[in-house]
């Protein structure tokens, strides 16, 4: 919405009420003040690496996101810098879904499970591709690279978008193989 916070402002540094928030909108400075209290529903910091990685070791640059770029947490750092308390930082959430070579989310993550298999950077499958979203990205930042890699059959084919699937094969981010000893030579 074009509008970024700024700061918290509170009676004073460590304790007392919070009277409201700073914010910038579009250039222009400006301050909400709080009638009842101030929540913050600011997004995640799933972009900011070193904060992911101080919560979560392992989720270093080499991890790509899906979030937007402005998911820093600058909110939580501010309530931190006021004394406020934080839990369960490293319950991050994560879908793994990126493109292993733009680091960007990856639209064939879109074709479904059911004509899919998941397997690593060596060809082993390594996890059920139907299981929760935790399991499956704790299962991948166990796998070299901390990467899946999806087969997909002529099923997810068929779902997807010819003309998107060629070019993304052109472009080589997918391939193709006829059968199974040709994938393996890939």
């Amino acid at each position: 919405m074009e509008c970024q916070l700024t700061g918290i402002v509170r009676q004073k540094p460590l304790n007392g009420d919070v009277l409201g928030v700073e914010a910038q909108y579009r250039k222009k400075k400006m301050y909400i003040k709080a009638k009842k209290g101030v929540v913050l529903a600011t997004g995640g910091f799933g972009a900011d690496v070193v904060m992911r990685s101080k919560y979560d070791p392992r989720l270093t640059s080499e991890v790509p996101t899906t979030n937007v770029a402005t998911a820093t947490g600058e909110a939580i750092v501010y309530a931190e810098d006021l004394g406020a308390d934080v839990s369960g930082m490293d319950f991050i959430q994560l879908l793994v879904a990126c493109n292993f070579f733009t680091k960007q989310y990856g639209s064939l993550a879109n074709l479904g499970i059911d004509a899919a298999i998941f397997v690593n950077t060596n060809g082993k499958r390594f996890v059920p591709e139907d299981g929760r979203r935790d399991v499956l990205a704790e299962a991948v930042l166990k796998q070299p690279q901390k990467v899946l890699l999806w087969m997909a059959d002529d099923t997810c084919q068929k779902r997807f978008n010819p003309e998107i699937t060629e070019a993304i094969i052109k472009d080589g981010y997918s391939f193709r193989a006829d059968t199974l000893e040709d994938l393996a030579k890939i």
